[in-house]
């Protein structure tokens, strides 16, 4: 049997909502690196992240088949009505869902983007000491 792979396009840097793919701080997920995080149940998941039950319930009503486009979509939500949304608030979420595989993952990415940032940082300030 194939199984066949959902689009991730729509996710992948290419949503709607230009101010979903550029963090306000290095604290704030980006929507692309919640594309691989599984959530067997985005629902609940949505309500642990504070979304309004009415807004989940119309997720799924417009994708009842689609577990993949429905997490996504309760995602983008998330960080469009949530300016403060965090990679903290989101582990503590999975944690109260008992998902500690997936908090273990979310802080080490979280540690990983940091990391980059600060050497990217690091390579603008010694670029621009090299040119003064």
């Amino acid at each position: 049997e194939k199984i066949e792979k959902p689009d991730l396009s729509r996710f992948e840097g290419t949503s709607p909502h230009p101010e979903l793919q550029q963090p306000a701080s290095k604290n704030r997920p980006l929507l692309k690196d919640l594309v691989l995080l599984k959530a067997e149940n985005w629902f609940a998941l949505g309500l642990q992240l504070d979304l309004p039950p009415a807004k989940l319930k119309d997720i799924k009503k417009n994708n009842p088949q689609d577990a993949f486009t429905c997490r996504m979509e309760m995602f983008e939500l998330w960080l469009r009505v949530s300016p403060s949304a965090s990679y903290q608030q989101l582990a503590l979420a999975y944690q109260r869902l008992g998902e500690t595989e997936i908090v273990e993952l979310i802080q080490q990415r979280h540690e990983e983007r940091r990391s980059c940032e600060e050497l990217e940082e690091e390579n603008t300030s010694l670029r621009e000491q090299v040119s003064s």
